[in-house]
């Protein structure tokens, strides 16, 4: 007991010898952070909420029905897939006119792999990349910065509904990323099952004409053979054999 007590007490002695050290210690680290918390600019979040729902035939099969739980959950993680995908992305940043000021803005960060590229290229030991090329990957790496940084996607659990989040300093800026997202999503969707009908009207417009063709051959080949066997046809019902 004794021997905590004289411890404590010489724990007491150090802080109290070197409260000024701490205190000055606190008193810097207080100021930076509200320094640093004054000079951050803030983030805003806008958040849209969309519905997705499957269209399903109106007749079902019993192989159909059995199998609708799983190509439910396929076509929903195909749907988030594609709120993620570049193509959608570059979309929006297009629509928006950011492209171009997120390809300008993108930081060129230290990495091995592109040490190691600069190296190849000026060693000679593979060719040098085009302006168009270098453009494509400023272009791809702006997009994937505007996905991992910008835009969140939270499918809301035991439902179908999606939250669309875009983050921003300019509070507008976040409100349009967030409805252009919803927007455009929406307008590829429609356009992907406008592209499905009018392939399905393409393919049966051919099997129409198919058809017709055969018909018509059919109808020469009973001509034929009627004028072969000296056959006349009066009635549908009513052949008489001369």
């Amino acid at each position: 007991m004794f021997q905590e007590e004289a411890h404590f007490q010489d724990y007491l002695r150090i802080i109290r010898k070197r409260q000024w050290v701490i205190i000055t210690f606190f008193v810097i680290v207080v100021v930076s952070v509200t320094i640093s918390s004054f000079l951050r600019s803030p983030v805003y979040k806008s958040t849209a909420r969309i519905l997705i729902e499957k269209e399903t035939p109106n007749v079902l099969s019993f192989k159909e029905v059995l199998a609708l739980d799983t190509a439910d959950i396929d076509y929903y993680q195909t749907q988030y897939t594609i709120l993620r995908s570049r193509s959608l992305a570059k979309e929006v940043l297009e629509k928006l006119g950011l492209l171009q000021q997120a390809m300008q803005e993108q930081p060129r960060g230290f990495s091995v792999r592109g040490l190691l590229s600069d190296l190849s290229t000026l060693l000679g030991l593979r060719p040098a990349l085009s302006a168009e090329a270098k453009m494509r990957i400023k272009e791809q790496q702006a997009i994937d910065n505007f996905l991992r940084g910008t835009i969140t996607i939270e499918p809301i659990k035991g439902s179908r509904l999606v939250d669309l989040s875009a983050l921003s300093t300019d509070p507008e800026l976040a409100t349009r990323i967030a409805n252009t997202l919803v927007e455009t999503y929406i307008k590829q969707n429609l356009e992907a099952k406008l592209a499905a009908s009018q392939d399905a009207i393409g393919w049966l417009s051919e099997q129409l004409k198919v058809i017709e063709k055969k018909v018509a051959n059919s109808e020469i080949a009973l001509l034929e053979y009627k004028e072969k066997h000296a056959i006349i046809s009066f009635e549908d019902r009513q052949n008489i054999v001369m």
